[in-house]
């Protein structure tokens, strides 16, 4: 209810008889509190004369806000440093929200946040290539399927490296 990302074992209940059942309550526990609680992440938008990373922020404050809207069953972004996925995790978006990265010493972060999933990726030839390669991708895992509606964020142009200021709607064939 606070926008934690994770909870963690420590002291005693990390090491006592019981690690097993002690996860598994704490991840009912957990799942519980986010199903009664009316709290969705943050809603206040990015200010430009506050955020160093205006655009970038303006980008994925509003993918989390259309992927709710869309019904979207994911939310795909390329990132190098995390910022984007850890931005839209921060929203709590109702879609699953995977982070494509060529960036090892971030891809095992990226999954401490809440509802992010990292994936290697290092192909990127071109934004439009590197969208339906991700695509392909993610379907073949059978993470998305034909009909549903995905949220695409990147830096354009893509080999720069920048920060998120591209987002794209799409339908999976």
């Amino acid at each position: 209810m606070d926008g934690t990302d994770a909870v963690m074992l420590s002291g005693e209940t990390s090491v006592g008889q019981y690690p097993v059942q002690v996860v598994q309550t704490m991840a009912r526990i957990a799942e519980a509190a986010e199903r009664a609680s009316s709290f969705r992440g943050k809603e206040h938008k990015p200010l430009e004369d506050v955020a160093e990373r205006f655009i970038s922020d303006t980008v994925c404050y509003y993918a989390a806000k259309m992927a709710n809207t869309v019904e979207a069953s994911a939310i795909c972004t390329l990132t190098f440093s995390g910022h984007s996925a850890q931005l839209i995790a921060s929203f709590r978006p109702q879609s699953h929200i995977y982070a494509f990265t060529a960036n090892y010493k971030i891809l095992n972060k990226l999954s401490l946040h809440w509802g992010v999933r990292g994936f290697y990726y290092d192909s990127m030839e071109s934004t439009d290539a590197t969208f339906v390669d991700i695509t392909t991708q993610l379907k073949a895992a059978e993470l998305v399927r034909a009909g549903e509606r995905i949220i695409q964020l990147a830096s354009m142009p893509i080999e720069a490296k920048g920060t998120t200021n591209t987002i794209r709607i799409k339908e999976v064939l």
